[in-house]
């Protein structure tokens, strides 16, 4: 795949993700998740990815 094209991909996945971030967090507030702990699961997530990569 072209690199542009790949990096065009990347960024829409990134801006999607950053987008819909707060819309989780309202759902996850809502069923009585606190904050710590939305947080942890948050950068959890972000270390699993980018230690696979």
């Amino acid at each position: 795949m072209d690199p542009y094209y790949k990096g065009a991909i990347f960024a829409l996945f990134s801006a999607a993700g950053f987008g819909i971030t707060p819309v989780l967090a309202v759902f996850a507030y809502a069923g009585g998740v606190s904050v710590y702990s939305l947080l942890f699961l948050r950068f959890m997530m972000a270390a699993v990815v980018l230690f696979s990569y």
